[in-house]
């Protein structure tokens, strides 16, 4: 773009009415292209048809001219940043392209598949200072949200305009160049359109080179600084800017000669420096109406846009955030979710998120310790700060999904098994508890009437209790310490020596039935042995091992029994069991159709958040090239608008609706936007970034089996900012048929060989300008 000269007019009067002339004139700027610059080819060589088009001709090629008419004289001279700029454009391009195979399976889409590089083209075919304001536009996008950056460009275009204006009006020396900028008018919608496609720039050139890019990240962690504030934004983001180009314009990159050295001093006196850069700016465009919006944005080796699996990984932090001491050992906390979930396998569809647990507890077990700590980053991330994921943090179990207590774990199991755990509990565990004169009460035909969660089956109307030990104990000095029970007559059998034994080989007392007095239900706070109940037929009698008139009081219960220790050795101990005694007890359990934990126990919130978040691994499993945003981890998840109708009906993934799916992938990929499924009824895309969401339904052979809710995930976009959900027109314009124009049709009857006779079709994709906001 050749440089426009000065025009001096002598005599103040003439100034005035040039300036006049030119300022009420209405300029624009005619669409001119500049020779591309060799470094930059690559960029459109590999850039689509249509992009290359909106780039070389549209309105994005006119945003690129007038940025960088009104801001190039403020920028410097930066030819090795350009230079090498663009060869690494280039490399990110080419490494980055599609093949004719992916735009074919994309069909209507095919166009809009690929890295979009439309703003880097742009600012190549524009002239001077483009490619600079390219820089800014990624920077901005690099710390700021879309409608944030888009108030940053809004106010900088204001600013400068008036500037410009400003120093006309008091200069007689007047610049064409100067005027035609100070006349320069962008729309908010072109800008937001100018800050999307560099925005889906540098999500696309992330993923081409993570690696390098997450070395400059982990230093900005260690540095620690903020941005200084500026009471204005231009001035703020004018400082930032050229003094970043200036530096980068000088770094030693292998694709930037050695031609300087830049040494940098940081120091920050703050002892406790927030993890990063932060960067604080009053926004006074962010609302159409009201005072500026400070905001504040940090930029670091944090990533925001992650694989679903790590929101899975910190939905288990969150889920462990209230574990206490059980959530801080790893590898025991894998070894939990893996039993757990053995225990569900049969359970209903409620539970199956105990299998996405497992799955990904074993694959930790598994995996190196490299992969360990970068798990471990995002579990730890979930536990500190995404306690409200799940549901709100009062509304989480007991730790263990309720099983670290007495009462949560022994309803796992059956009498017996109750009674093997309390005796393995006494004589493994350490929980400072005296067992040694303690006595297990339990219901001598099955669980109480009065408990819900036991089957119908178990349930008798004869709830009376017998008893046993809880330690072994010696029936004499020369006798070897066993367990014993007072039980009702049966299911005993009298040994050799005269006593009686039950099937389980406790030594047994028999208790009369006649002078049986109580009964399971009526056994809360303590009770009192009593030699008139219990009273021996067999010479083996345990009596004396227990004080009678004593009282006893109780220290466990379960639905079924009661662990009673006498009231002279009552002590108060934390109901919580040590977490290996869980992990055992828990490989013990068979599994069983009812699960292990109540899921009506005023926690629906908490596990219908772990189911959402189950079926949602579903949809995200069939697109591996998805990436989400953790900011999605800022909600409670069973609150989200479409979780209420992806849970009803979708018992089976193969059941999940394509508006469910769609609604459940455009929160998890914005990190915030919750709409109800209602919205998605006609709607056959979603694009966000440099990711298009399709449904399976356009792009699948109408012929082949497939599942109505199923989506592709491309790489690409619509050239829209925002999210954009694609509707297709109910009313389609269809060709009317002409007599002058016709073509026969033979329908002959199929001989066997298969035919394209398509080869000659394609499909295409356009927009009708139509947009609805939501």
């Amino acid at each position: 773009m050749s440089s426009i000269g000065r025009v001096v007019l002598s005599g103040a009067s003439a100034s005035q009415e040039a300036t006049l002339a030119l300022m009420n004139a209405n300029f624009d700027f005619s669409i001119v292209k500049v020779e591309v610059p060799i470094e930059y080819q690559g960029v459109g060589n590999q850039s689509s048809r249509r992009r290359r088009q909106a780039a070389e001709d549209g309105q994005v090629h006119v945003t690129a001219r007038k940025l960088g008419a009104l801001l190039a004289d403020e920028l410097p001279q930066v030819p090795n940043l350009i230079r090498a700029y663009g060869e690494r454009a280039s490399e990110v391009a080419k490494g980055s392209s599609t093949s004719p195979a992916d735009e074919f399976s994309a069909g209507l889409f095919g166009s809009h598949l690929g890295v979009d590089a439309t703003s880097i083209w742009a600012a190549a075919t524009s002239g001077r200072g483009a490619i600079q304001v390219h820089l800014l536009a990624c920077l901005l996008a690099r710390v700021w949200s879309g409608p944030e950056a888009t108030s940053v460009w809004v106010e900088i275009v204001e600013t400068r305009r008036a500037f410009l204006k400003e120093q006309i009006r008091k200069s007689e020396e007047i610049s064409i160049a100067a005027i035609t900028a100070s006349q320069i008018d962008i729309s908010r919608e072109k800008l937001a359109e100018w800050d999307a496609s560099a925005r889906s720039w540098i999500r696309s050139a992330d993923k081409a080179k993570s690696k390098q890019q997450k070395q400059p990240m982990l230093i900005l962690d260690n540095v620690g600084l903020s941005v200084p504030s500026y009471p204005r934004v231009y001035e703020g983001v004018l400082e930032v800017w050229t003094k970043s180009l200036a530096v980068m314009d000088l770094l030693k990159d292998k694709l930037i000669s050695q031609g300087g050295l830049v040494t940098i001093g940081l120091q920050t006196s703050d002892l406790d420096p927030a993890r990063g850069i932060t960067w604080t700016m009053p926004l006074a465009h962010l609302r159409y109406y009201g005072k500026p919006v400070v905001s504040h944005r940090t930029v670091g080796s944090s990533p925001t846009r992650v694989p679903f699996q790590r929101i899975v990984h910190a939905a288990l932090g969150s889920t462990i955030s209230k574990w206490g001491q059980y959530g801080y050992n790893m590898q025991k906390v894998c070894q939990v979710l893996i039993a757990f979930a053995d225990v569900c396998e049969k359970a209903p569809h409620e539970l199956k998120w105990s299998q996405l647990f497992k799955q990904e507890a074993i694959a930790y077990l598994e995996a190196s310790l490299k992969e360990q700590k970068e798990t471990l980053r995002f579990v730890d991330l979930g536990r500190r700060r995404c306690g409200i994921f799940l549901t709100a943090e009062e509304c989480h179990p007991e730790p263990v999904f309720g099983l670290s207590t007495f009462h949560g774990l022994l309803t796992l199991l059956d009498t017996e098994g109750q009674i093997k755990a309390i005796r393995q509990l006494a004589t493994t565990y350490d929980i400072g508890v005296d067992f040694s004169s303690a006595v297990i009460l339990y219901s001598s035909f099955g669980d109480d009437e009065s408990d819900e969660f036991a089957p119908a089956a178990e349930r008798r109307s004869f709830p009376f209790v017998e008893f046993a030990t809880v330690c072994p104990v010696s029936v004499s000095n020369e006798s070897k310490p066993v367990h014993g029970r007072w039980i009702l007559p049966r299911d005993v059998t009298q040994g050799p020596d005269g006593v009686f034994v039950t099937e389980k080989a406790d030594l047994a007392t028999i208790v009369r039935s006649e002078n049986v007095e109580f009964r399971f239900r009526d056994l809360e706070d303590s009770f009192t042995w009593i030699p008139q109940v219990l009273t021996s037929e067999s010479d083996g009698n345990l009596g004396h091992h227990f004080k009678q008139n004593t009282a006893y009081h109780p220290i466990f219960r379960s639905s079924s029994m009661l662990v009673y220790q006498p009231i002279d050795k009552y002590q108060r101990i934390s109901l919580e069991m040590p977490l290996d005694f869980i992990i055992e007890t828990l490989r013990s359990t068979p599994a069983t159709v009812r699960g292990p934990v109540n899921l009506s126990d005023g926690l629906e919130s908490y596990y219908n958040s772990l189911t959402t978040l189950y079926i949602a691994s579903e949809i995200f499993e069939k697109l591996p090239a998805a990436n989400v945003n953790l900011y999605a981890l800022s909600f409670s998840l069973y609150r989200r608008l479409w979780t209420y109708e992806l849970r009803a009906k979708s018992a089976e993934p193969t059941n999940i609706s394509r508006r469910c799916a769609l609604a459940c992938v455009t929160f998890f990929d914005s990190g915030y936007l919750s709409l109800e499924p209602e919205l998605f009824n006609d709607v056959m895309a979603v694009s966000n970034g440099d990711t298009l969401y399709v449904s399976e339904l356009l792009l699948a052979d109408p012929s082949a089996p497939h599942s109505r809710g199923a989506l592709r995930c491309f790489t690409g976009n619509i050239g829209k900012p925002g999210i954009p959900l694609l509707l297709s027109s109910r009313d389609l314009l269809l060709r009317e048929p002409e007599l002058d124009a016709w073509k026969p049709v033979n329908h002959y009857d199929f001989d066997g060989e298969i035919q394209d006779n398509f080869r000659d079709t394609s499909l295409h994709l356009s927009l009708t300008g139509y947009e609805l906001q939501i």
